[in-house]
């Protein structure tokens, strides 16, 4: 999935009790940025689902609801996470889950920024991440593990990466790793192409593949896939923007392009477009 959330609006709620406590501890902490809060919510509609764990898992039309908030604690650093759920347009996978809100998602981070150089930034956040399949057939409703995110922005691109290691219903992790360029065309619209790719460690690659990784294994796991195009937003005002994704989603490990030839299911594809459009609304 993608979880990028622009903010326009902001409130201004202060707690005394912790800016005594700033104080005490000698913290310099603007009062304005102490409970500084900002979220969005998405809703969009794409023509394939591609998961940042998996790869590609359904090559028809899909709906998803993201809802993103992020809370300024100062020189403290930040709070920021997300819920998410998609529900199929189709129900040719209806062995396996129900079409309406089938799958949900979400995550809790504390993180911190720290300036590097001028107009260069580190940003870290961490904490855990739970998966509440619930509309599958089936499924280990206990299904959490840790999370990290770390993104270095500067003038001229940003790289990022993220890991997830889930505990339950069994350990296994992955590993995203990826760069992007954001560039502005105008005050209300903006472009930024971005390239992704996904490592797997051997229990994913073999729950996703049905194999362990043996051609190229790096580190215990293997690159499983990339994820390549761009991201459009043209904002209408303070509040409301319009949001799209232009992307190829390619198996790029000769392993599990071999295993998803030999499946006959029916979004089985080594390589596949993915198009996402929807609406974005700032509070």
């Amino acid at each position: 999935m993608w979880t990028e959330g622009p903010i326009a609006r902001r409130f201004d709620v202060r707690a005394p009790f912790l800016a005594a406590v700033c104080v005490l501890a000698g913290a310099h902490v603007r009062a304005e940025e102490l409970w500084d809060f900002r979220a969005s919510v998405a809703a969009e509609v794409a023509s394939a689902y591609r998961s940042s764990s998996s790869g590609l898992l359904d090559t028809r039309p899909v709906a998803t609801q993201t809802l993103n908030g992020r809370l300024s604690l100062g020189d403290y650093g930040f709070l920021e996470g997300y819920a998410w759920a998609i529900s199929a347009f189709h129900n040719m996978q209806r062995k396996s889950h129900r079409v309406l809100f089938y799958d949900t998602e979400g995550a809790i981070r504390y993180g911190f920024g720290v300036p590097i150089a001028e107009g260069v930034r580190l940003s870290t956040s961490a904490g855990p991440y739970f998966d509440l399949p619930f509309g599958y057939r089936n499924a280990h409703m206990k299904c959490w593990g840790p999370y990290v995110v770390q993104r270095l922005d500067s003038p001229w691109f940003s790289l990022y990466w993220n890991g997830l290691w889930l505990v339950e219903p069994a350990r296994r992790g992955r590993v995203c790793l990826g760069i992007e360029k954001k560039t502005v065309w105008s005050d209300r619209f903006a472009l930024t192409p971005f390239a992704e790719t996904v490592w797997m460690d051997k229990r994913r690659f073999g729950r996703r593949y049905g194999m362990e990784p043996k051609e190229a294994d790096i580190l215990g796991g293997a690159f499983a896939y990339t994820f390549i195009g761009v991201k459009a937003k043209w904002t209408l005002d303070k509040n409301w923007s319009v949001v799209g994704t232009v992307a190829m989603c390619d198996v790029i490990n000769n392993q599990a392009r071999k295993a998803i030839r030999r499946s006959d299911a029916y979004s089985a594809k080594n390589d596949w477009p993915v198009v996402r459009l929807g609406v974005e609304y700032s509070f």
